[in-house]
């Protein structure tokens, strides 16, 4: 019964843990639903009843018989090349309004992409559209912030328990190979005669401890050693007892009262210190979720390899020039996929630098100072 009880409240606590974080990525899919159904409406009906490509057409033919333009070569180009930049401007094919186009769509609005393959030309699409995105932007930056959090955290802890255990076996190399040598030194110690037997001495403070009275007091002694000790490398000022002399640690009585005015300094990015990992361990893991699209995409596009890495870095980015767009429909739903987990991650690197960051911020203000700020040990100094 105990072990049923505690599986169902690990459960719950698991359970309630992560359903807010689950509540709002689904709310991000259901509002991303809406607006395609929506712009798939406003938009394809209109392309499905007149074709942009066939009023090209008629506007051609009709400036072709324009008695103004007709005797003109110049102005018959000039008119034709204004009416075919116009057409490449707001060209949207009949196919691209579909629902999983729309939904590619609305991912490049509320992750402010913007790529400008595919816009709105009707009234009610482009007030749509920044309704749209004024909701939808926000929504994305908060779900970004909460995916990055939790992946920098599982990075972090990740990267702790690597490291970890492989200081734990480079230890257990290093005692396998000290105990070889103790074997060794114990072998060539047994061939000598094992009859002599030398007894020294007893030291006065082996007889002081082998007495049990005396033996607590002295670990408790150590004990308090120790704790002021940690008070004076953690630069806490024992404010309870302030005419206290300690006589373990005569250098609790060393430190000033008043602390300086950058007393708070060594609190900026406190937070942060815990998501310790090295820059290029960041820097690897987003080069390689670009490598993996780099090497996905071209299956799909006709892209080679360096237009694809081209496309995921300005994706991911949320530069969005429009030169490399996508262009098979079907594949839509797993770019926008891609497209937000690029960025999840990309928040998470974001997030991890931060405490590189501040590191560098904390350096460049000593250095400003003159060495006059005092800086608590790091996690690896400690």
């Amino acid at each position: 019964m105990s072990t049923t009880r505690s599986c169902s409240r690990r459960t719950s606590s698991t359970f309630w843990c992560l359903f807010p974080h689950v509540c709002l990525v689904c709310s991000l899919v259901v509002y991303s639903i809406i607006g395609a159904v929506v712009f798939q409406l406003l938009e394809g009906a209109v392309h499905n009843t007149t074709s942009q490509f066939t009023k090209l057409l008629d506007e051609l033919w009709d400036v072709s018989h324009n008695s103004s333009v007709s005797n003109d070569a110049e102005g018959f180009k000039n008119v034709s090349r204004q009416l075919i930049v116009q057409y490449m401007k707001t060209d949207n094919h009949d196919v691209q309004w579909n629902f999983l186009s729309s939904l590619f769509f609305c991912c490049t609005v509320f992750t402010t992409v913007g790529y400008g393959h595919l816009v709105p030309v009707t009234v009610l699409g482009k007030v749509a559209c920044m309704v749209y995105g004024a909701i939808g932007i926000p929504l994305m930056l908060l779900v970004l912030a909460d995916l990055g959090d939790i992946l920098a955290g599982c990075m972090s802890n990740m990267y702790k328990r690597v490291r970890e255990s492989c200081y734990r076996c480079s230890e257990r190399k290093s005692t396998v190979a000290s105990m070889k040598g103790r074997s060794e030194k114990s072998s060539m110690e047994s061939t000598l005669d094992s009859r002599v037997s030398v007894k020294e001495p007893l030291n006065l403070m082996d007889v002081l401890m082998s007495q049990a009275t005396l033996k607590r007091k002295y670990l408790q002694m150590r004990n308090i050693e120790i704790f002021e000790e940690i008070l004076v490398r953690e630069n806490i000022v024992p404010r309870k007892y302030p005419n206290m002399k300690c006589y373990s640690c005569p250098e609790l009585d060393k430190m000033p009262s008043s602390q300086s005015a950058f007393s708070n300094f060594d609190k900026l990015g406190e937070e942060l210190e815990k998501l310790d990992v090295p820059v290029i361990v960041i820097v690897l893991v987003v080069v390689a979720y670009i490598m993996l699209g780099a090497l996905i995409f071209p299956r799909w596009e006709a892209w080679n390899t360096l237009d694809a890495f081209y496309f995921c870095f300005v994706t991911l980015t949320t530069i969005g020039f429009g030169d490399v767009v996508p262009e098979h429909p079907n594949y839509f739903l797993l770019l926008s996929l891609y497209m937000v987990i690029g960025m999840a991650i990309m928040c998470m690197a974001f997030k991890l630098m931060q405490n590189r960051l501040v590191c560098l911020y904390k350096l460049c203000i000593v250095c400003v100072s003159g060495g006059n700020v005092t800086m608590a040990p790091s996690n690896d100094q400690r």
